[in-house]
């Protein structure tokens, strides 16, 4: 059974051609993805208890990977993964500063965990695609 990826009947066969897709396209688009799913979409209640309670955080990384799917399936599936292990750690971190009034490292950990996540992206899309 062939999985559907359907990047693959975007992406230009040639090396060149497929980077240069990439940036025009994949990268701008992942970015926006990423900051509207995980940011706009994320109710109150998941950025509240994702922290405390891992059916908030599979919630919120569920709904954030439905935007990946046009890519492909294994790779939402992939990125659902490292969302979920990523946020799992920052938002507990990021929890306990927020909790002892620690604003600075609330922050930090948070541009720690956008950072992370836009890697994860980008490096997992290389892998399954440009290699």
């Amino acid at each position: 059974m062939e999985t559907i990826e359907p990047i693959l009947y975007l992406l230009p066969q040639d090396k060149n051609e497929a980077f240069r897709f990439y940036v025009l396209f994949v990268v701008p688009y992942l970015i926006v993805a990423h900051t509207f799913f995980d940011f706009f979409m994320q109710s109150d209640r998941f950025a509240i208890n994702k922290s405390s309670s891992n059916e908030a955080l599979f919630e919120h990384v569920f709904i954030y990977s439905l935007v990946l799917l046009p890519i492909g399936v294994i790779y939402a599936v992939v990125n659902f993964l490292l969302h979920f292990i990523t946020d799992y750690v920052s938002s507990r971190v990021s929890g306990n500063f927020y909790k002892k009034g620690n604003r600075a490292a609330f922050f930090n950990t948070i541009g720690v965990d956008q950072a992370v996540h836009l890697l994860c992206l980008h490096l997992t899309f290389y892998l399954m695609y440009l290699r």
